[in-house]
């Protein structure tokens, strides 16, 4: 198992261990197979391929690493036959663009990872089916974003990845400088005497047990702009309204009380008074004001220029993908 065995012409048995990104469970099995998408195989010899976080998925199949998990992916259709298959997922570090001529307006659309919803609407889960009689675009679409695979820089503390290899690829030193414990990388300000080293989750280098970034990629979040109206994927630091109000911390209750929001840490809102949407029925960014006379006001954040991000493309009867720059 993890090995593939062959007879060469003189009747011996060749036995090939499988490299990266594939497996083989069998003990007889004569090719390695390559891990299906949502999994990755991180180690040569693998019996069985480890699963991406519950939001991520990979472009493609054969993934050899952690960080081919990308955020949570949908695939659409724009027609009915399902021929031309498009795949969205959030949370990679490739840059996006739409192919020219592609028509950017959908029908169909199938959960790959994560939960998605279609204007406000119901979250739906891996499998489950968008179908719909008026056309939707990109835009109309909404989904949570995890902090496994990807961070926050303004949610630093709340990345909770098992990351523990460096930027260059080495795996991190064990921070009790015991064998086979904890290595995982992490964000405190300092740990065992070191401080961290930028904005970034970090671990110790295992030469000379320094400081060093993990090279975790950062979450898809809008932070200086709105890559749809409703804004529910802004993470920018923006804290004055529209009308030129200050915002007022979200875990406050005076000089207004707080609203009750589901999910409302999905949608950014926490110890800040970062302008946010947390409700899936409203148009628009906005923040409760520190002023008496007025509880709530929008936030003017422009539209983003470009369309949304992280965009793969994914033939029917191809097995390769092609990411848009």
């Amino acid at each position: 198992m993890g090995y593939t065995k062959k007879q060469d012409s003189s009747g011996r048995t060749e036995c090939r261990i499988c490299p990266e990104g594939t497996y083989q469970p069998d003990e007889d099995g004569t090719h390695c197979l390559p891990c299906p998408q949502g999994f990755y195989s991180n180690r040569r010899g693998s019996v069985r391929c480890i699963k991406c976080p519950e939001n991520a998925w990979t472009p493609t199949s054969g993934m050899s690493s952690f960080f081919d998990c990308t955020g949570p992916s949908i695939q659409l259709f724009n027609d009915e036959e399902h021929q031309e298959r498009f795949v969205i997922a959030y949370g990679s570090s490739t840059p996006p663009a739409i192919p020219l001529g592609f028509k950017m307006e959908f029908k169909y659309a199938r959960v790959l990872s994560g939960k998605w919803s279609l204007n406000g609407g119901e979250r739906l889960g891996e499998g489950e089916l968008i179908k719909t009689e008026e056309v939707f675009r990109i835009e109309d679409l909404d989904t949570k974003i995890n902090n496994e695979f990807c961070y926050f820089p303004l949610d630093l503390n709340k990345f909770s990845g098992k990351i523990n290899k460096t930027r260059s690829g080495m795996y991190c030193a064990s921070w009790d400088g015991q064998p086979d414990t904890d290595n995982y990388c992490v964000t405190d300000k300092t740990k065992q005497g070191q401080e961290r080293p930028g904005n970034e989750p970090w671990c110790l280098e295992p030469e000379q047990r320094k400081p060093v970034s993990c090279g975790v990629p950062v979450c898809g979040w809008d932070t200086v702009c709105k890559s749809t109206e409703k804004g529910h994927e802004y993470r920018g630091s923006l804290t004055r309204t529209d009308l030129g109000y200050d915002c007022r911390n979200w875990k406050a209750d005076w000089p207004h009380p707080n609203a009750d929001y589901d999910n409302e840490a999905d949608f950014g809102v926490g110890e800040h008074s970062y302008c946010r949407n947390p409700d899936p029925g409203y148009p628009t960014i906005f923040c409760y004001t520190t002023n008496w006379l007025k509880r709530f006001d929008n936030c003017d954040v422009p539209l983003c220029t470009s369309q949304p991000r992280y965009i793969f493309k994914s033939g029917a009867k191809s097995k390769t993908s092609a990411s848009f720059v």
